[in-house]
């Protein structure tokens, strides 16, 4: 009987070890693919809003599941017991409706950096080319990117935790970091575009062409300047290297050619 108790309290202690990695793999998809930052602002709130939280999760769940709480909360935050993927959301869902926009806009920038717009590319500049062209040719490419680039789920998980639904908080928070990555896009190009220029007249005689790199948060721009050429346009980094590779394979075969024409020569003048 002691052995097959033994064992049954074991099932039991697995399943609820097992519900528990469940619902924490739920509660991050929730909130976007991470807790840490909501965990760490939970455990960073001063005593009289804990206390509204802990009285909300009391009168929605039951005054027993808050007076567990709020003597479990010390060994939480200290890390010796650990909360469960269900309380951490049932508590977790308390947090937005109080919490100040400074505060979601933070919570978003962690995912929107991770997860936000991205772009690649190579942009030719060719002689004549401008400061000021360059950086409208650029700010017009990654300006299109941000307008037409579709959230992220995560993002849009984030969002929607964020708001507790409310679509005009929804968008202010996807509003505010569309602008800000349109300011950092037009102020980061605008800054460096002059200086890249001058470096390319002044060493081009030397170098014939220069590749310089810039990057402005998730984008990154290779600017190739080349003076031999007219004009600006943008390349995928892919396309280059395709063309790299067929020069080299058009190289090869003309060398190949070459070779095979000197041995037939050298084997016309053997035998004569």
């Amino acid at each position: 009987m002691r052995k097959r108790s033994y064992y049954n309290n074991r099932n039991i202690g697995l399943e609820r070890a097992l519900q528990h990695i469940e619902d924490a793999k739920i509660l991050s998809n929730e909130l976007g693919g991470t807790d840490k930052d909501v965990k760490e602002y939970f455990f960073s709130l001063p005593k009289n809003k804990l206390k509204k939280i802990f009285n909300e999760y009391g009168n929605k769940y039951g005054q027993d599941v808050k007076e567990y709480a709020v003597e479990t909360f010390p060994h939480w935050k200290s890390g010796k017991r650990k909360m469960s993927g269900l309380v951490a959301a049932r508590l977790y869902s308390m947090l937005p409706p109080s919490m100040p926009l400074e505060t979601k806009y933070s919570m978003v920038k962690i995912l929107w950096d991770k997860y936000g717009p991205r772009t690649n590319k190579i942009l030719k500049v060719g002689n004549g080319s401008t400061a000021k062209q360059i950086h409208l040719e650029a700010s017009k490419y990654l300006l299109k990117t941000i307008k037409d680039w579709e959230v992220d789920e995560n993002l849009k998980k984030r969002f929607i935790w964020l708001s507790s639904g409310d679509v005009k908080i929804q968008e202010k928070l996807l509003n505010h970091f569309k602008e800000l990555e349109k300011l950092q896009i037009i102020n980061g190009l605008k800054d460096k575009m002059p200086v890249l220029l001058k470096f390319s007249n002044e060493n081009q005689e030397i170098t014939g062409s220069l590749t310089e790199t810039v990057k402005v948060g998730n984008h990154k721009l290779e600017i190739k300047f080349d003076l031999s050429n007219n004009g600006i346009e943008f390349v995928n980094p892919e396309d280059e290297i395709v063309k790299i590779e067929n020069n080299d394979s058009s190289n090869s075969s003309s060398l190949i050619w070459i070779i095979f024409a000197l041995i037939i020569v050298f084997l016309i003048f053997v035998n004569n």
